[in-house]
């Protein structure tokens, strides 16, 4: 398997667990207005939670530091470091479903694995 594909597998593990972790967030608020109609024990159970920011924060590094020695980008290094800080502070310490920045936290980290994807294959 070459460099290139096994950083291609990385790339979308990372980018799907980004997305998964701003579905999770924005959706939150929703899923527990409506706890009276069903369970929600799976999706706010702490592990899970933890897990998707865990996996987007690592990947994300993995993958945005090899962009970055691509592209050189400091835009893009920016937004996912600010974007990683919001969702462990507000994903994990916090570990508060209602508020917006946990969202705009999982967003973008998804938007800077698009933004570092888009400028490593130009």
């Amino acid at each position: 398997m070459s460099l290139q594909r096994k950083g291609s597998h990385i790339d979308i593990l990372g980018l799907s667990a980004s997305v998964l972790c701003a579905i999770h967030c924005v959706s939150m608020p929703f899923i527990l207005s409506a706890g009276a109609l069903g369970s929600t024990q799976f999706i706010t159970n702490p592990f899970i939670e933890i897990t998707l920011i865990l996996v987007s924060v690592v990947f994300g590094y993995s993958v945005i530091k090899k962009g970055y020695l691509n592209h050189s980008k400091k835009s893009i290094v920016a937004l996912f470091v600010i974007s990683s800080i919001f969702l462990i502070v507000f994903g994990i310490i916090i570990h508060d479903h209602e508020s917006p920045i946990s969202s705009i936290g999982g967003i973008g980290i998804a938007l800077s694995f698009l933004l570092n994807w888009k400028s490593i294959q130009k």
